[in-house]
């Protein structure tokens, strides 16, 4: 199927998974009273803003699993009672807001192109957002979320808001009429929002290190790191060749290696200045940036290769001890034998002397003095 033509006059029509790639113009005329639209699981490459005007009833609708990466400025503009918006996996890089005052449920998961921040002000009304990056949820978190605090477990307040966040994150192809129901019978004065993914410790909202602590620990080891492997390595490759041995090369190239560590670690403290106190406007595209998977990279390389170093040291230590011990019998074997033979060929020279010094004595004094 690849138009829609017509569509049986009701509050709801399903029209997903039909392959769907253009809506024409005048589909929907006749149909001012419909309320649930399903789009989502076609092939849309855009929103039908002209087809659309014609709904001025239409309360919810979805348009995930499409092709989308471009939306009019007034794609929703007409549609001024629209509460629900299912806009999830697509490819959109941008949204505009003209037109959802009074949207309550916006659903983005799976555009990860779409890194810009949705004002607080542009969606007075929203009280379940699903957004592609957890740092577009803090301009919609409590302040004591946003500040790093221990409330990290309010995650759990989301059940306050009612049955519509698992409808939400659950199959598209839910029954949205019951949904809608179930919302309007809730009570109106609650206006907690929930979004979600949550920011939390490792996606943080004002500061990429969470407390003063953190930060003056990683600017202390990336000093400390910088300095001294920078004088090791310096002692070790830049002195004469002929003394360098093996064991200095791998106390060199450990020492450079942990160098990288302390340049991830002065990278972070940079990043951490140079966001300070507003760290989620920048998290979205620092985490798909170049530079933070250099970052990431430069982190597990050295501390894998500084493992394969130290395991390297150890082998080539013990090496050293075993071919020290293997030389050391033989040397002490030799010694002993040429002291052995020594000791034995004296005395018994002396002992020869001592023999013919007496018979000499005896053969004199026998034959007595001549005259």
């Amino acid at each position: 199927m690849t138009y829609v033509y017509a569509v049986c006059e009701s509050l709801r029509s399903r029209l997903d998974a039909n392959h769907i790639s253009s809506v024409p113009i005048g589909c929907f005329s006749g149909l001012r009273s419909l309320r649930h639209l399903w789009l989502d699981d076609n092939a849309l490459t855009e929103v039908p803003v002209e087809a659309l005007g014609e709904l001025p009833a239409l309360q919810a609708m979805t348009l995930a699993l499409n092709h989308i990466s471009h939306v009019p400025d007034l794609a929703f503009g007409t549609l001024g009672r629209l509460v629900v918006l299912d806009l999830s996996s697509n490819q959109l890089s941008y949204l505009p807001l003209i037109g959802l005052k009074s949207l309550t449920h916006l659903r983005l998961a799976g555009n990860t192109q779409l890194m810009e921040l949705i004002p607080r002000e542009e969606l007075p009304r929203v009280r379940v957002m699903e957004l592609p990056h957890a740092f577009q949820c803090c301009a919609f978190v409590s302040c004591e979320r946003r500040g790093g605090g221990a409330s990290w477990e309010r995650e759990d307040t989301a059940d306050s808001i009612g049955t519509e966040t698992s409808v939400l994150s659950s199959q598209v192809d839910q029954d949205w009429e019951d949904f809608l129901i179930e919302f309007e019978d809730e009570p109106k004065l609650q206006h907690s929002v929930h979004c979600s993914p949550a920011p939390g410790p490792l996606r943080p909202c004002l500061h990429l290190l969470g407390s003063w602590l953190i930060r003056g620990g990683v600017w202390l080891i990336a000093a400390l790191s910088l300095v001294s492997n920078s004088l090791v390595v310096l002692s070790v490759f830049f002195s004469p060749a002929a003394s360098v041995t093996p064991s200095k090369l791998l106390i060199g190239l450990l020492a450079l290696v942990n160098g990288l560590m302390g340049v991830w670690s002065g990278w972070l403290a940079a990043v951490d200045a140079w966001t300070f106190g507003s760290f989620w406007r920048y998290g979205a595209s620092w985490e798909s940036s170049f530079l933070c998977r250099l970052s990431g990279f430069l982190c597990v390389f050295a501390s894998q290769t500084g493992l394969f170093l130290l395991t390297a040291a150890a082998l080539e230590r013990c090496l050293a001890a075993g071919a020290a011990r293997r030389r050391q019998p033989e040397g002490r074997s030799e010694t002993t034998s040429h002291t052995s033979g020594g000791g034995l060929r004296r005395p018994l020279m002396g002992h020869g002397l001592d023999l013919k010094t007496s018979s000499r004595t005896r053969s004199e004094t026998a034959d007595g003095p001549t005259a």
